[in-house]
C-alpha cells in the first residue's frame, strides 16, 4: 500500500460508476469517509468506529429535564448534555433551533457540551423554542429534544405552593411584629399561640426555624371556644384575640392583652380586656367574629361574621385608638351584595377571612369554596367605598379548599393564602401574584 494515492471527491455523488474492484476514494469535508468499490458500488468503510453515540441525558443545574421554564428575572438555564461513545471517539456537540422561534426570547452560548440559554427579561420577549441537541462521532450522530418556554405571570395567576410545616395548625388569621420578621398565628384550636421568625418580611412562605420563638400555652385567663382573629396594634403593646363563640348569642367577644415587650406573646397580661357587647351592639348582625383588623391608627376595626358572610365596620375616637370598649358600630357590609362575579360560581360561600393592604385601598376576602377576591375602595379603610371588578379573584379551587390565612409580602407584590391543600403535594400554602394598579 505504499505510496498509494486516493481519488478525493466532495461528495458521494461525484463518486464514479464502474470502478473496478478494489479501487478506493477519499470523501473530504465534513464526511471525511473512505469509500472502497467492489465494481459494482462503492461502500463506506465504517468498522472502526461501527458505535453510535448515546446521549444519557439533557439536565440543567438543578437535574431537572425537558421541558424547561426560563427565569423572568434574566437568570441564565445552563443545559449539560452528557453522551457516550462506546468506542472511545472523541464527540462533538452542537444544538439546532427545530421548533419555535429563538428570536430574543432568549441567546444562547456553547462551551463544548454545555449550553447556556439567557433568556430576555421583556415581557413582550416571551416564547416557547425547541432545541436539538447533537453529540457526533464524525460517522454517526445521537440527538435529544428539549422544549423551553419564557412566560412573564399575569395578575391573578397562580406562582408558587408550599407549606408552613404545619406550623399554625388552627389559624385563620396571621399578625406580623412591625418589620415583618416575626409571624404569629394560632397552634391547637382554641389554646395555644405561637411566633416564629421568618426569612423575608412578610412571607409566611419561609419559616426559619419550625421550632417556635415563642410559645404560649394555654392562653391566659381564657377558655377559648374557637380563637379565629388575631391583630396587633400598631407599637405591638396589645395583642387583641377573638373568641368566635364564647357566650351564646350575647357573647362573640374580642379580648385585649397588654404585652410589657413589644410583640412578644410570652409577655402576655394574666388576663384580657372584654369586649362582649358585638352581638347585641349590632342586633344580632355580628354572629360570630371570624376576623379582627384595624386602620393604621386604630380608629376603625373591622370585624369578620363568616356565616353571614358580612363585615362588620367599626369607629373609634383617636383618644380611645385601639380599643374595643369603646367602638360605635358604623353598618355591617353583606358582601354577596358586592362581590357578584359571575367569573366563579362558588361565589360568597363563606367569608372566613380577609386582609386590607397598607392603606386600606384593597381589600382581600377569602371564599369558604377556594376563591380570594379582591375588593377596591376608592378612600382607604372606608367600607361605604368597596367596589369589586368582574374576574378580579384568585382561584384555588383546582388545588385547595376552605383558604384562611390571608398575607401580602412587604411590597404588596404576592399575595399568600393558607389553605386546605387537596392533596398533600399541594401543600397548604398558595402564591399568588396581585395586580399593580
Amino acid at each position: 500500500m505504499s505510496g498509494l494515492v486516493l481519488s478525493v471527491y466532495n461528495a458521494v455523488s461525484e463518486l464514479p460508476s464502474g470502478a473496478a474492484n478494489g479501487t478506493m476514494a477519499w470523501i473530504a469535508g465534513s464526511t471525511n469517509r473512505l469509500y472502497i468499490s467492489n465494481g459494482t458500488g462503492w461502500y463506506s468503510t465504517t468498522l472502526t468506529n461501527p458505535n453510535a453515540p448515546v446521549i444519557s441525558s439533557v439536565t440543567d443545574a438543578s437535574a431537572n429535564t425537558t421541558p424547561f421554564t426560563l427565569a423572568t428575572d434574566g437568570t441564565p438555564t445552563v443545559i449539560t448534555v452528557t453522551a457516550t461513545d462506546a468506542d472511545g471517539t472523541p464527540l462533538t456537540y452542537s444544538y439546532t433551533v427545530t421548533s419555535g422561534t429563538l428570536g430574543t426570547t432568549a441567546t444562547i452560548s456553547q462551551a463544548d457540551n454545555v449550553f447556556t440559554i439567557t433568556p430576555s427579561t421583556t415581557e413582550a420577549d416571551a416564547g416557547t423554542f425547541g432545541l436539538t441537541f447533537t453529540a457526533t462521532d464524525g460517522v454517526q450522530d445521537a440527538t435529544s429534544v428539549a422544549e423551553f418556554s419564557l412566560a412573564f405571570p399575569q395578575p391573578f395567576d397562580l406562582i408558587a405552593t408550599g407549606t408552613d410545616g404545619d406550623s399554625f395548625p388552627s389559624s385563620k388569621q396571621y399578625v406580623f411584629n412591625d418589620d415583618g420578621t416575626e409571624v404569629t398565628g394560632m397552634g391547637s384550636m382554641g389554646s395555644t399561640l405561637a411566633t416564629y421568625a421568618l426569612d423575608n418580611p412578610y412571607d409566611v412562605f419561609n419559616v426559619s426555624d419550625r421550632s417556635s420563638l415563642r410559645f404560649v400555652n394555654p392562653i391566659p385567663d381564657h377558655a377559648y371556644a374557637f380563637v379565629y382573629g388575631l391583630a396587633f396594634n400598631s407599637n405591638g403593646t396589645k395583642i387583641f384575640i377573638t373568641d368566635a363563640e364564647d357566650g351564646g348569642s350575647s357573647g362573640r367577644e374580642i379580648n385585649t392583652y397588654t404585652l410589657s415587650t413589644a410583640y412578644d406573646i410570652s409577655t402576655m397580661s394574666s388576663s384580657p380586656t372584654a369586649t362582649d357587647n358585638l352581638y347585641s351592639a349590632t342586633g344580632g348582625a355580628c354572629g360570630e367574629v371570624e376576623g379582627l383588623h384595624f386602620n393604621n391608627d386604630g380608629t376603625r376595626m373591622f370585624t369578620w361574621d363568616a356565616n353571614g358572610r358580612r363585615l362588620i365596620q367599626w369607629n373609634m375616637s383617636l383618644a380611645n385608638a385601639y380599643t374595643p370598649g369603646n367602638a360605635s358600630y358604623v353598618y355591617n357590609y353583606h358582601l354577596p351584595t358586592v362581590i357578584t362575579d359571575s367569573g366563579h360560581s362558588g361565589n360568597t360561600n363563606s367569608i372566613f377571612s380577609g386582609t386590607f393592604n397598607a392603606d386600606g385601598t384593597r381589600l382581600y376576602v377569602a371564599d369558604w369554596s377556594g376563591v380570594v377576591y379582591l375588593i377596591r375602595l376608592s378612600t382607604g379603610f372606608d367600607l361605604s367605598t368597596m367596589s369589586h371588578t368582574q374576574g378580579e379573584f384568585f382561584d384555588l379551587t383546582s388545588y385547595a379548599a376552605y383558604p384562611q390565612g390571608i398575607t401580602l409580602n412587604a411590597d404588596e407584590t404576592v399575595l399568600t393564602v393558607r389553605a386546605q391543600g387537596l392533596s398533600p403535594a399541594t401543600g397548604n400554602l398558595y402564591q399568588f401574584l396581585v395586580p399593580s394598579t
